[in-house]
C-alpha cells in the first residue's frame, strides 16, 4: 500500500508540469513596439521622398541631434539652431516610438505626411500627427516647425499638470 501511495504521489508530481502546459499557447513573449527609428525604417523609403525626410528628422530628434534635424528645415521655416536645440532637449521624450506613415498628399513642390504614433508600452490611443514639407533643390525639407511646437506644448501641459498634483 505504501508503494501505491508513493507511485501515486510520483505520478501527480510528474503530471503537474504537463497539466500546467496544457490549454493555451505556451509562448508568452510579447513584442514591444520599437522605441526609436532605425536606419532600416528610414531605408524603407526611397531617397528624396517626403516620407524619408520625416523619418530622418524624427530620428535626429530622438537621438537629440538638433544640428542634423535643423539641416532638414526649409529657410522659410525660420527655425534657429539655438531654438531647435532647446526644443529637442525639452520635448525629445514625446518622440518615443516609430511613427506609422498613413498617407502623403504631394503636389509639385509641397507635401504633407500624415502619421500616427503609438507610444511603446502604453495602451493610450495613437496620436495623429502631420508634417508639412517643401522640395528644395531635389531634397524634401520641413517647411514649418509645427510637429516640434505641438510636442513641446504637449510636454509643457503634462509638466504643468504634474506640478498641480
Amino acid at each position: 500500500m505504501r508503494a501505491n501511495r508513493l507511485a501515486a504521489m510520483l505520478a501527480m508530481v510528474m503530471a503537474v508540469p504537463a497539466i500546467a502546459s496544457c490549454g493555451g499557447d505556451d509562448d508568452t513573449t510579447t513584442t514591444e513596439a520599437p522605441r526609436t527609428v532605425a536606419a532600416e525604417d528610414v531605408g524603407a523609403f526611397e531617397r528624396d521622398t517626403p516620407e524619408r525626410a520625416v523619418l530622418e528628422w524624427w530620428r535626429y530628434v530622438q537621438f537629440r541631434n538638433a544640428e542634423g534635424a535643423h539641416a532638414l528645415y526649409s529657410d522659410e521655416a525660420d527655425v534657429t539652431l539655438e531654438d531647435l536645440s532647446r526644443q529637442v532637449t525639452y520635448a525629445a521624450s514625446s518622440f518615443v516610438g516609430v511613427p506609422e506613415i498613413v498617407d502623403v498628399e504631394q503636389g509639385d513642390d509641397l507635401a504633407t505626411v500624415y502619421m500616427v504614433l503609438q507610444a511603446p508600452g502604453t495602451d493610450a490611443p495613437p496620436r495623429p500627427l502631420s508634417a508639412n514639407l517643401r522640395e528644395e533643390g531635389g531634397t524634401w525639407v520641413l517647411r514649418d516647425n509645427v510637429v516640434m511646437d505641438q510636442q513641446a506644448e504637449r510636454v509643457a501641459r503634462a509638466r504643468a499638470a504634474a506640478e498641480d498634483n
